[in-house]
């Protein structure tokens, strides 16, 4: 069985309203402006007997729209890059058992396109705060407005750590 993550980012900082949100909520929280910088990603996760080539397919047919939204396909069971980023990534998944109207959307869209050996797909979001330095401000943002610790997994991590 192979796991992918598909990151869907907005083009332009404009076409990214949830990014705009959390700044603000960041510039109320005392975070000077210039670090208050915030890009989100919409992620899926899907795992199956599926490839690559299958996995780009879904995203182009199914999730991104490209006109304002670039993306990638990432294979969990490939070793994966060091990143680059700096500051943190904030990561919010629906707990297992929890339902997911997203996710099962996606697991009917790609049956519909013909992908019979999906065992699974969730979606997620994710936010990069790549001025910040202190992961304490993120995880209280979490906590109060970004998720509800009842039904998500949240995780924030170094932007150079992969998944």
């Amino acid at each position: 069985m192979n796991t992918f993550i598909i990151e869907i980012q907005p083009k332009k900082p404009e076409f990214d309203p949830l990014a705009h949100g959390v700044e603000r909520e960041l510039k109320e929280a005392g975070v000077q402006p210039a670090k208050a910088v915030v890009v989100t990603n919409r992620l899926y996760k899907i795992e199956g007997e599926l490839s690559m080539d299958q996995m780009q397919k879904a995203a182009e047919a199914l999730l991104v729209d490209p006109v304002v939204e670039s993306w990638q396909v990432i294979d969990l069971g490939k070793k994966p890059k060091k990143g680059k980023g700096r500051g943190f990534v904030l990561d919010i998944w629906p707990k297992p058992g929890v339902t997911d109207p997203v996710g099962e959307t996606v697991r009917k869209g790609l049956r519909d396109l013909g992908f019979f050996k999906l065992n699974s797909s969730s979606s997620g979001l994710r936010y990069i705060f790549p001025k910040l330095q202190e992961p304490e401000i993120i995880e209280t943002i979490a906590k109060r407005n970004l998720s509800n610790e009842l039904v998500h997994l949240v995780t924030v991590k170094k932007a150079n750590e992969s998944y």
